[in-house]
């Protein structure tokens, strides 16, 4: 006959106490701060120069505003500045810069080939009404533009200014004969003419002085044989004194 063995519940469990007990053990003994893995430290984040020095941060640089839309209506275009007026709104900034600087001096010189000028009030304000859009679309490029297309902008600017200036004070007739009379005739009007181009000569000679400043400022510019060109024009006319004329 087999005997039944009653199973052994009390030494069951004294085992199984006695296995909870090593692992809480080893559990606790895991988590002490002594057993415990080290936290890695946290590497230092490098300082910019500015801040190792005790210098202030730099101010963030404002993005360069954008390029408006071109105002001029197509009627008063000229045809051969078309091409240039549809380059100016072109979606490639630096390409509609470029050709806003043409198309300005583009519409001054055909729009001032029909002006019968003479030493005058009539003919200044002519010009001016020639003048104004195109040292508005000029002002436009200065704004939005780098640099380099300000100062071809401000070149540009100024050589129109000046060049109207010298055109006007150029209808002053030469005098009739070397006689004090005719001599004095004449520095009579120009003298009444020049208070009316001043203003282009003073504008055209802040726009070269302009030009001066950013190339100093901007070293690199000499390496852009256009903006190097303009720079030594606008500082030859600055020499010989723009304003004075």
């Amino acid at each position: 006959m087999l005997l039944e063995c009653a199973p052994d519940w009390a030494g069951m469990t004294t085992a199984l106490l006695s296995v909870m007990r090593s692992t809480l053990f080893v559990v606790l003994l895991c988590s002490s701060p002594v057993f415990a893995r080290p936290v890695q430290p946290t590497p230092p984040r490098s300082s910019p120069p500015h801040a190792a020095r005790g210098l202030p941060a730099p101010a963030p640089q404002p993005p360069a505003p954008a390029l408006p839309k071109l105002t001029i209506a197509d009627e008063d275009i000229p045809d051969e500045c078309a091409d240039l007026a549809t380059l100016a709104d072109s979606p490639s900034k630096n390409q509609a810069l470029s050709a806003r600087i043409s198309l300005a001096a583009c519409l001054v010189d055909e729009k001032s080939r029909a002006l019968v000028l003479c030493d005058c009030e009539q003919s200044v304000n002519e010009i001016n009404a020639i003048l104004d859009p195109s040292l508005a679309v000029l002002d436009d490029v200065v704004a939005a533009g780098d640099p380099a297309m300000q100062v071809l902008a401000r070149y540009t600017q100024g050589s129109i200014l000046a060049g109207f200036a010298q055109r006007m004070l150029s209808t002053v007739p030469p005098p009739v004969d070397a006689t004090e009379a005719s001599l004095a005739l004449r520095d009579t009007r120009v003298t009444m003419l020049a208070p009316l181009v001043q203003p282009w000569l003073m504008r055209a000679q802040g726009a070269f002085t302009q030009v001066d400043k950013l190339a100093r400022e901007n070293p690199k510019l000499g390496k852009n044989p256009a903006v190097v060109a303009a720079v030594r024009s606008s500082r030859e006319k600055l020499s010989q004194g723009v304003a004075n004329r």
